[in-house]
Parts: C-alpha cells; sequence; structure tokens
C-alpha cells in the first residue's frame, strides 16, 4: 500500500473525532513511549553514576599517584645517598688497604732487623762467668799471669779457689756482673 503524501492539516485532524479504536491505538502509542522515555531516563541516570564513579576512582587514582610519586623521590634519594656512602665506604676502604700494606712493609723490615739482631747476638762470643759466693763475675780478660803462671778464663771458671783469690785481690781479671 503506497502512503499517501497528501499534505495533512493539522487543525482539521484535532477537529476530527476519534474512533474508539484509534483512541486506544493513539494511547496505547504514547503508553509505549512513556515507558522508553522512562526507560531512557534510567539508563542515562545509571550512566551518569557510573561517570561520577569512575571519576571518583579516577581522582583517588591520582591521589595516590601523587603519594607514590613521592614515595618515589624519597626513595630515588635514599639510593643516591647510599651510593655515595658506598663510594665513600670504598675510598676508605682503598686507603686502608694502603695503610696496612704500609704497616706490612714496615713490620717486615722490623721484623728482618729482630733476626739480623739475634743473628748477631747468636753469632757474638760468649762471655765467661764464674760465681764466687752469691755473685757472678765476667771473666773479662780471656788470658792472663798470675803468680808468675799464664792463666786462661778456663782455668778461673774450673778453679773455684782460683776465682775467690782473684776477687778477693780485686783483680782486674774479674767484672761482677749486673
Amino acid at each position: 500500500m503506497a502512503k499517501d503524501k497528501t499534505p495533512v492539516n493539522v487543525e482539521t485532524l484535532i477537529k476530527t473525532p476519534l474512533t474508539e479504536e484509534e483512541y486506544a491505538a493513539l494511547k496505547a502509542f504514547f503508553e509505549g513511549k512513556d515507558l522508553e522515555i522512562a526507560d531512557s531516563k534510567a539508563t542515562v541516570l545509571s550512566l551518569t553514576n557510573e561517570i561520577n564513579i569512575a571519576n571518583t576512582d579516577r581522582d583517588a587514582l591520582k591521589s595516590d599517584i601523587k603519594a607514590k610519586d613521592k614515595v618515589i623521590a624519597e626513595k630515588e634519594t635514599m639510593i643516591i645517598d647510599l651510593v655515595k656512602e658506598v663510594n665513600d665506604l670504598s675510598q676508605l676502604k682503598s686507603d686502608l688497604v694502603t695503610e696496612v700494606q704500609g704497616k706490612d712493609k714496615v713490620i717486615t723490615a722490623l721484623n728482618n732487623e729482630i733476626a739480623a739482631f739475634i743473628s748477631e747476638k747468636d753469632d757474638a762470643p760468649v762471655v765467661p762467668t764464674v760465681k764466687v759466693g752469691k755473685k757472678t763475675y765476667i771473666i773479662a780478660i780471656p788470658k792472663f799471669n798470675y803468680e808468675g803462671e799464664e792463666r786462661t778464663a778456663a782455668d778461673v771458671k774450673a778453679d773455684p779457689v782460683l776465682a775467690a783469690k782473684l776477687v778477693e785481690e780485686k783483680a782486674g781479671v774479674l767484672v761482677e756482673s749486673v
């Protein structure tokens, strides 16, 4: 069925009485439109609420991001400070290693001197001594004449009577040990 393209006169439509059937059809049409409008309003309200929730979430996330950025900046500062401290400690370690190596050289030199001194002491001749009473005397002259006879340090050491006479006479052969 082809649509009639004749212009509609609105005044004529308004003045024309509707049949019950036409009225019921118009009423049903507009009631359906009211339901569609109510559904659309509910959808708009629901979407508006979702947008508001999303905006609130976005603002909270922005706040969280700012807080986390602040924490990151603090951590970065701490890392920079720790790196500086590590560098300082590395330099201190290097300085201490150098100092220890220098002291090791000094200790080695001193140990060598001690060893040389001990070696010289071991190589030094043993000074003969003799005990007269409670005192010890060093036999200072290895060979000497006493009462017309040639005597040695070994003779003095072997003969306590000779040693006592030399002490009594204050002979220069024996020197009291300190």
